[in-house]
């Protein structure tokens, strides 16, 4: 819960055109919370200001110490999950095209019991590109696992053409 309200409290700030008070708050998050889910989620935040900012190498340690930070919990494996994402987006922008799919493949196969992510599954669909260099095509699988939330609604409301959702109708 306090990962999702932190990720609320940022976009509030950010809409009322406080991004300082935005990046204080993420920062101060990353600092007091350790390796709890928030902690984690504020990290991944930091890595993604950093990747705005084309600021790679910082982007990448900040990617990687999520990935290496202690826990297994349901909400810090989450967590390394968009991290793990994040390090396949990096390495898209950087247009180090192998680098991107080994981590997308590390993504799903390291991660794949994460549910519940409602908040962010559209934005993963979306940006999940669909041509890359050297392949005939690139195909999304959701596959619903028993989530309690709206994860499989919106999820189908932002299928691509070549994104299929399997679970529950």
């Amino acid at each position: 819960r306090e990962a999702r309200l932190l990720a609320r409290q940022v976009a509030r700030l950010r809409a009322e055109g406080k991004g300082p008070q935005a990046e204080a708050l993420v920062d101060r998050m990353a600092r007091e919370r350790g390796n709890t889910r928030a902690g984690l989620r504020a990290r991944v935040m930091q890595a993604q200001r950093a990747v705005g900012k084309r600021k790679g190498d910082e982007a990448k340690a900040q990617f990687d110490a999520v990935l290496k930070a202690p826990g297994k919990s349901r909400g810090q494996l989450a967590e390394k999950a968009l991290a793990q994402y994040g390090l396949g987006r990096l390495a898209l922008a950087q247009k180090e095209y192998a680098n991107a799919i080994l981590a997308f493949r590390k993504t799903v196969a390291d991660y794949a019991d994460v549910a519940e992510r409602e908040e962010d599954i559209a934005d993963v669909i979306r940006e999940i590109p669909r041509n890359i260099p050297g392949f005939d095509r690139v195909e999304v699988l959701v596959i619903d696992d028993g989530s309690r939330d709206r994860t499989v609604e919106v999820a189908r409301a932002a299928e691509q053409p070549t994104a299929e959702v399997e679970g529950p109708p």
